[in-house]
């Protein structure tokens, strides 16, 4: 349990390892939950907040063929504006996908044109009806996104969350230069050792500061209690989505896609919901997912376009946006310019 506002109750530990099976998402987001228990990239985060705002109404994710391309592409495609219950990260992302083509770097619009009318004509060929405005490809979405999404999540959960040691870092780099410099150094003055030149009170000296070092290094957790709490519920709900949902209720745990996401835990969420889901309810449960490309006809299906969904993501190198990247995010990314033609940027137009 979180200690209450205000109070810094002692913390106890589980004995076996293992944390307690948490039935109910913590009160954190995916992106930050990833972070905590398995310190998961900046990219993971982005591909979590996105797969999570979908399964909760706000986005489409479409997966379709392109002409000329011989993978399939992931497109994003806008449901809703971001509502009252969305946090910060949330709200800015929806405000950057408003505007169609607005996530994607220039450089990947200028290799790829996006072809709004082929992508529509895909969709109808296929029997789905029109879903909305399509507003980026994951391959071509700016790498700044991730690289500010990560980073103000780090910096949440050190400032407002207090989760780690604010000097985490400052110690370990400083044990791991004690240990590599005095690994070096004893090594020098055991040569010098041995060939006369110094005392062996050297290595005596040099030796310390290496083991200094490596324990410093090793040993620093840097998690606060409140941290570790964090850390501890977090790894409790991906024990409930693993092995603990096999009795839940499938239409409760089809939202909790963005969360299986974070805790690195696709595969095992889509087995459970296939054990706990009649065969042809997928499209059911799942309207913020469509393929073109694939029956969607078990949970199994829909991990699969996850997984193709986190190999495509930045995979462009030209979603190198770095001359010309995002404001941080506490500046906000509404009003962002999209490098979309507009005839093809507003569907139907």
């Amino acid at each position: 349990m979180s200690p209450k506002p205000g109070k810094r109750s002692r913390i106890g530990r589980y004995r076996d390892g293992t944390p307690p099976v948490v039935a109910e998402p913590p009160s954190m987001t995916p992106a930050e939950a990833g972070f905590v228990a398995l310190d998961c990239g900046p990219s993971d985060m982005t591909l979590a907040t996105i797969v999570d705002l979908a399964a909760r109404g706000y986005l489409y994710i479409v997966e379709y063929q392109e002409l000329a391309i011989p993978r399939s592409t992931i497109v994003v495609v806008v449901r809703k504006r971001p509502g009252p219950e969305c946090d910060e990260v949330e709200r800015e992302l929806l405000n950057l996908f408003q505007t169609p083509g607005a996530a994607e770097a220039s450089a990947f619009v200028s290799a790829r044109p996006f072809d709004a009318r082929y992508f529509r004509s895909q969709l109808l060929g296929t029997g789905v009806a029109k879903l909305g405005a399509p507003t980026a490809r994951a391959s071509g979405l700016r790498r700044s996104i991730s690289q500010r999404l990560g980073a103000f999540v780090f910096r949440r959960a050190v400032e407002d969350h207090e989760w780690f040691d604010r000097w985490h870092e400052a110690v370990v780099s400083a044990g791991a230069l004690m240990l590599v410099g005095g690994a070096v150094a004893w090594v020098v003055a055991a040569i010098g050792w041995f060939a006369g030149y110094i005392s062996h009170f050297w290595m005596i000296v040099f030796g310390i500061a290496a083991l200094a070092g490596a324990a410093t290094f090793a040993g620093t957790e840097g998690r606060s209690a409140d941290g570790s709490v964090a850390h501890d519920q977090a790894l409790g709900f991906r024990r409930f989505l693993v092995e603990g949902s096999q009795n839940a209720d499938p239409r409760r745990l089809s939202r909790y896609a963005g969360w299986a996401v974070a805790l690195d835990c696709v595969d095992e969420w889509a087995r459970s919901l296939d054990g706990l889901t009649e065969k042809g309810a997928v499209e059911e449960m799942a309207p913020w997912l469509t393929s073109t490309e694939r029956n969607l006809a078990a949970w199994s299906d829909v991990a699969d376009v996850i997984r193709h969904l986190r190999a495509r993501i930045h995979a462009e190198d030209s979603s190198d946006d770095s001359s010309d990247p995002l404001p941080p995010l506490r500046a906000g990314w509404n009003g962002t310019p999209s490098s979309w033609p507009e005839d093809k940027a507003r569907p139907g137009g």
